[in-house]
């Protein structure tokens, strides 16, 4: 299985350059809506990320059953000895308005089990993965989740944009609810991504994130402002804003930096 799971990895990689070397997105001939909802995308790069890990995984297992977001499935699928499941572009959205926080997602299902899933950022060249009783790694390193109870915590949400008449009222009072409960909420998109990202827990985070907050001043009314001189990565700033919240005194924190 460590062969498969490693040869899926470099694909993964490999699909990522698909997504990097993407151009005019949003034209007619690159871009549609489905059904006619502009919140639910398809470009051809989706087609193309899953065209490639398709015909490539089938390469490596002919066997293989798949379970992907741009063609017709069965749910049967999951319950062979190999069957993938394949989000080409998660975070299309973002993807088609440059709003780099996209990601390539794949789960391996055998008999109706997971036993490998993999989440591929191509912008910050991390990979995610997962093997069944293995934990979790990020480019081969492992990741653990921080230690904190919700108060101290910052939350990742996601919302149904497809489903905004039915589900939208509702997920908005859970928000509500669990802004109350916890230091603060995010929501960008490709929710993959977004949590693999808040649970990372590695050295060079870690070093970035403290030195942000040692560039930190306090203002008037208990305002905390960390002003970079260069760029950061967007969830290291919103893990150094949560850390500063739990400085006494401290009532909003800030992290400014400036969009590379």
């Amino acid at each position: 299985m460590k062969q498969i799971t490693d040869t899926l990895s470099s694909l993964i990689l490999k699909a990522g350059e698909i997504m990097l070397k993407a151009h005019d997105i949003e034209s007619g001939d690159h871009m549609s809506e489905k059904a006619g909802d502009a919140a639910n995308l398809v470009t051809v790069y989706d087609v193309a990320v899953q065209n490639f890990l398709i015909t490539e995984i089938t390469n490596l297992l002919p066997d293989a059953y798949f379970i992907a977001e741009e063609k017709e499935n069965d749910a049967e699928s999951l319950n062979r000895k190999y069957c993938f499941v394949i989000d080409p572009i998660d975070g299309t959205a973002n993807f088609t308005h440059n709003y780099k926080h996209s990601c390539i997602s794949l789960a391996l299902f055998s008999y109706g089990e997971v036993v490998f899933a993999a989440v591929y950022d191509p912008y910050l060249k991390e990979l995610f993965t997962a093997r069944k009783g293995e934990g979790a790694f990020v480019n081969g390193k492992p990741i653990r989740v921080a230690e904190r109870d919700a108060a101290h915590s910052i939350v990742a949400f996601g919302t149904s944009p497809y489903y905004k008449d039915t589900l939208g009222e509702k997920s908005f009072r859970l928000c509500q609810t669990l802004f109350k409960k916890c230091s603060d909420l995010r929501r960008c998109g490709a929710d993959t991504v977004e949590v693999k990202r808040l649970f990372q827990n590695d050295l060079p985070s870690t070093i970035a994130k403290f030195d942000i907050i040692s560039n930190a001043r306090a203002y008037k009314n208990g305002v905390v402002v960390a002003a970079m001189p260069h760029s950061v990565a967007r969830v290291t700033a919103a893990q150094a804003a949560d850390e500063l919240l739990n400085v006494a005194g401290t009532v909003a924190s800030f992290v400014l930096y400036p969009d590379e």
